[in-house]
């Protein structure tokens, strides 16, 4: 099974959790279907813009790949130009697994993103910036199970562990957390987002990332692909993204002057 670039979308249940991790989005038991209702804009008319503070979500979204034909993404930015960043993307063989909450890979990303200028880069129009996700912030905390795959030949844990062993096993069921890979243990990072192809390096587990973002008139959050070179990032056209996401709900947007803890503005 080839493993699918994140491709956003989102249904299912989401709650935030403010605890020792204060971006982490967990999902419970419950599947009603609903809607976040506190996030964060400093800018509700969503013109062409950098601005990303806020929160975002894409339900069930059918890609149309072969093995990640639907997909769930939440995620939540806080500060004007630096801050915190919550990523949470789950694959599904179906779209009745994706309303019953069955996914077969889920990726909660906790780190902090950093705006690295307000110039569009030239291949993209998207507006440069930095993601890092590390032991620090929480890093990647991912889970596959294949119970949940289209078919036998849907086994999305072997894939990973050809892929991105990161110097474990990968194991059905249970729940793994990334926040450094030995040196050439992951070749392939698509399935978090990360660039490929010819001039790329897509993603180095525990450093930064680079990428773009775009708002649009539309209320609609891009975010590229990401690549651990800064200056590879800035070839990465606006086909190669990794996230879309609508807006979900406004509120203050305050910037964020503490370190990582708990101690920021909740509007």
């Amino acid at each position: 099974m080839a493993l699918a670039p994140l491709v956003v979308a989102a249904a299912v249940v989401m709650t935030l959790s403010m605890s020792a991790l204060c971006l982490k989005i967990v999902s419970p038991a419950n599947t009603t279907p609903f809607m976040p209702t506190q996030f964060y804009s400093d800018d509700p008319a969503m013109t062409l813009n950098g601005d990303r503070c806020g929160s975002w979500a894409s339900i069930c979204n059918a890609t149309g790949a072969a093995e990640a034909d639907v997909s769930s993404t939440w995620i939540q930015i806080q500060g004007v130009t630096t801050g915190r960043i919550g990523l949470v993307q789950r694959l599904y063989s179906s779209v009745a697994n994706c309303h019953a909450d069955r996914p077969y890979l889920s990726v909660t990303l906790n780190g902090t993103w950093m705006a690295l200028g307000d110039t569009p880069l030239p291949h993209s129009g998207g507006f440069p910036v930095q993601i890092y996700s590390s032991s620090a912030t929480g890093g990647y905390l991912v889970t596959t199970d294949d119970a949940n795959t289209a078919g036998a030949s849907s086994n999305v844990t072997e894939a990973l562990n050809i892929a991105c062993p990161c110097g474990g096993t990968w194991v059905s069921g249970t729940q793994r957390l990334l926040s450094f890979c030995p040196a050439l243990s992951c070749k392939d990072t698509t399935w978090l987002g990360g660039t490929s192809g010819g001039g790329f390096n897509g993603i180095t587990i525990g450093d930064p990332s680079f990428g773009w973002t775009q708002t649009t008139v539309g209320n609609q959050l891009t975010l590229s692909a990401l690549d651990s070179s800064r200056a590879a990032s800035a070839n990465i056209d606006s086909d190669n993204t990794a996230y879309t996401a609508a807006f979900v709900a406004e509120d203050s947007c305050e910037p964020i002057v503490s370190e990582w803890g708990c101690s920021y503005n909740l509007g």
